[in-house]
């Protein structure tokens, strides 16, 4: 009775069609349509809830501008107390009016005042129908150019610049890591795709062989040798599509929408990143970002933080001035707007003067002032000098990149060219299997790091744009 080696019974067990039961099976998403890089940003930055964190920033700014301009808002007002006690009438007391404060520390008013009783302070004395009066306030000197009131509004202004520019800035850093996600997703979807090609060429050889070898023409070694390859192909596919499919997960993290429910990609496929290294955009907005290094909003949220500083410096600066107000009242009988119903001779006139001897407080927080503006001096060019720093780092590593997807190209046509020509002298009887899984081994690991480059590239490109604060630039949609 003839003897079979276990080598031998397992790989007749492999021709006897086994083989074709135990191939991969592709159980993976069925795509239906193709989510590009742009309609992903346009979810993203209208519903995801960063992008709507941010606008809370933007409206926050406006909100504490819209309170400061209160300080500026006309003003009614009205007084009446009256003081009864044993019969006696001590005194009825009203007052009401109207004050309009202005930009440059002067203030109207008109109004209308009462006082009558037994007790009546006799300054405040009035004629029975009341008196009524219209005039004026004004600081002449402290106050005169800067108040509170005005440091407070200008200020707020420049709180609300910067709070849009941290909306900016916010937004430019949801983009970055929205964009590094997007490119993640298709570098491991090509991956991918590269292994399942590798497999399905596998696949042709293995069973050309294994219909050669009941010829004769291949060893049992040989044919174990290509279902071996096939197998190791496999194990690589499986873990790039469960790759993929987490990619995929964490990419939906970014879509949501406009109830702020998460979404899912399911059934989506994204752009080929190869699309994406070719083409035009990629390679000509280099100027653009280049121009638009002091426009970044971390920048620009910088310099309204020393704005701001510097009014508060001018504000600490005017209070070292002495005190004198001034107040210049008509007064009238018959209470009227009416600019005809007031005399010259009828008025009430004041004045105050004030002014601390040593000035120690206002020269203090002077010198506390300017130290804050300039100390935000440094940091504004601190600032701007690390951006350009980091900005020409990424523009350098970009252009390295660049030239190493090209070179790589290269590689991989080369690698491609050799496993043809491996295969036909194969055919020819000129070669070995071991010969032409080693140049193909050899060719999807060049595909797959050519792929690696690519993400790398496209990667450090955004980082370059990111870093020069022009990215929410590029995505309408954001500013409204």
């Amino acid at each position: 009775m003839k003897r079979y080696s276990f080598l031998t019974i397992f790989l007749l067990y492999l021709v006897s069609g086994h083989s074709q039961d135990s191939t991969y099976q592709n159980q993976d998403i069925q795509f239906d349509s193709l989510l590009t890089e742009a309609e992903f940003l346009s979810v993203v930055i209208q519903n995801h809830p960063v992008a709507r964190q941010a606008q809370l920033i933007s409206d926050r700014g406006f909100a504490y501008t819209q309170k400061n301009r209160g300080g500026f808002d006309p003003k009614l007002f009205f007084d009446y107390s009256d003081k009864n006690f044993s019969g006696k009438n001590y005194w009825d007391l009203a007052q009401a009016g109207l004050k309009i404060p202005t930009w440059y520390g002067v203030e109207f008013k008109t109004g209308w005042e009462y006082a009558y009783g037994s007790y009546t302070n006799p300054e405040h004395s009035t004629p029975l129908d009341g008196l009524g009066y219209a005039g004026v306030s004004v600081s002449l000197t402290k106050g005169l150019l800067m108040d509170k009131r005005r440091a407070e509004l200008l200020k707020a202004k420049q709180y609300q610049e910067m709070s849009e520019n941290e909306r900016d800035n916010l937004i430019n850093n949801l983009l970055r890591d929205a964009i590094y996600q997007y490119w993640t997703w298709a570098a491991s979807y090509m991956k991918a795709n590269v292994l399942k090609q590798s497999l399905a060429d596998s696949e042709k050889r293995y069973i050309a062989i294994k219909q050669t070898f009941e010829f004769g023409e291949y060893s049992t070694l040989d044919t174990l040798e290509a279902y071996t390859q096939i197998l190791a192909i496999q194990t690589n596919l499986i873990q790039a599509e469960n790759n993929f499919q987490q990619e995929g997960l964490i990419l939906s993290t970014y879509i949501w929408n406009e109830d702020l429910v998460p979404l899912e990609i399911d059934g989506l496929f994204p752009e080929k990143l190869l699309d994406k290294v070719n083409s035009n955009e990629f390679t000509q907005n280099y100027a653009a970002a280049d121009s638009m290094i002091n426009s970044h909003p971390a920048i620009l949220s910088q310099t309204n933080k020393l704005e701001a500083l510097k009014i508060e410096r001018k504000l600490k600066s005017n209070n070292a001035l002495p005190k004198i107000n001034l107040e210049y009242n008509l007064l009238t009988q018959d209470y009227q707007l009416s600019p005809e119903q007031y005399s010259n001779h009828n008025y009430k006139f004041g004045f105050n003067f004030s002014m601390p001897i040593l000035l120690r407080k206002e020269r203090g927080e002077l010198k506390l002032a300017k130290i804050k503006v300039q100390d935000q001096e440094l940091k504004l060019r601190l600032k701007r000098q690390q951006l350009l720093a980091k900005m020409n780092s990424y523009r350098i590593k970009t252009d390295g990149l660049i030239n190493q997807s090209k070179t790589y190209e290269n590689a991989v046509i080369g690698y491609e060219t050799l496993l043809k020509n491996e295969a036909l002298k194969l055919e020819a009887g000129e070669s070995s299997l071991f010969k032409i899984t080693l140049r193909e081994i050899k060719m999807f690991r060049a595909k797959l790091k050519l792929v690696e480059l690519n993400l790398k590239l496209v990667k450090s490109k955004v980082a370059y744009i990111h870093s020069s604060g022009v990215l929410y630039l590029e995505n309408p949609g954001i500013k409204e």
